[in-house]
């Protein structure tokens, strides 16, 4: 390789790089330890949210849905985003082999980016970012569903990555179907019963339904929102793991490379020594078997 001094200096770089991403790892393991806990509770939140949108309906000929890939909003969260991107590119391939209509509405920071080879400029609806900026809560989900209950769409597909461990998170998707279609169906069989007018019924049934949409659908894309953030720590946790590794290997070689230029550096300073002192002996008019040899 190089001179003692670059090899000196890309020594000291590699190393403290090995420790920034170990204290990265630390972090990152701290923080899903605190947010694995709340991953219990998904299932039991989703027991009867999911419920509401497994009913069938009868949806249109030109039927369009509206994809919703959750993407990373952190740096370095490992293969996770790639993952994402590959299965949705299934799903594309599906509702194009169905003629089905889409469009994309992006919830992270590198959604656009993932997606630039799907003929985003036809089907993009809309994007939002810094979606972690703030803690994930109901009341912050409630107004990201605003935006997406905006764009009118027969079907939303929420794709996301489900947590499972640090090194598995597989991609995941729920089918919600648009309020329109749900409450054609649901009317005839709905037993709700707040008055005997029939047209207030049917208004009061309308509108319980409608938070009722609104407050399961906020459930499941709350779920979505908080296994994809478990799942960037977790892809972050394996990217360092896997980082640590490769750096440790770098600097096993570098040091011996190191080593073999340090040792050859002072060699050469002694030999440069020994030469100059020799020479001054030999000025100074003594015998030449007193001159040094280094090599004796």
């Amino acid at each position: 390789m190089g001179s003692f001094r670059k090899l000196k200096s890309y020594f000291k770089f590699y190393n403290r790089l090995s420790k920034t991403t170990k204290a990265i790892k630390l972090v990152t393991l701290s923080k899903l330890q605190m947010l694995q806990t709340t991953l219990h509770t998904r299932r039991y939140s989703l027991v009867y949210a999911t419920d509401l949108f497994k009913v069938k309906t009868s949806m249109p000929m030109n039927e369009f849905q509206l994809l919703i890939p959750i993407t990373s909003e952190i740096s370095c969260p490992g293969p996770i985003d790639q993952i994402l991107a590959n299965y949705t590119s299934k799903v594309i391939n599906y509702l194009r082999a169905n003629e089905i209509n889409y469009g994309f509405f992006f919830l992270g920071r590198r959604g656009l980016y993932l997606f630039k080879d799907y003929q985003i400029k036809k089907s993009y609806k809309g994007f939002i970012y810094n979606v972690n900026k703030q803690p994930i809560s109901l009341l912050v989900v409630s107004e990201l569903l605003q935006q997406i209950l905006s764009i009118p769409a027969d079907r939303y597909q929420i794709i996301f990555n489900r947590y499972y461990n640090v090194f598995t998170q597989i991609p995941h998707s729920y089918n919600i179907v648009a309020y329109k279609h749900l409450f054609d169906t649901l009317n005839g069989s709905c037993e709700l019963d707040f008055t005997s007018y029939a047209t207030r019924n049917f208004i009061r049934k309308r509108i319980t339904l409608h938070k009722l949409y609104e407050y399961n659908f906020a459930l499941v894309l709350y779920n979505a929102l908080r296994d994809h953030f478990v799942s960037e720590l977790g892809g972050r946790v394996a990217g360092m793991d896997a980082s640590i590794k490769n750096l440790d290997e770098i600097l096993s070689q570098v040091r011996i490379e190191y080593q073999k230029a340090r040792q050859n550096a002072i060699t050469n300073e002694l030999i440069e020594i020994i030469s100059c002192l020799n020479v001054l002996i030999s000025n100074t008019g003594l015998k030449s078997s007193t001159r040094f040899n280094l090599f004796k």
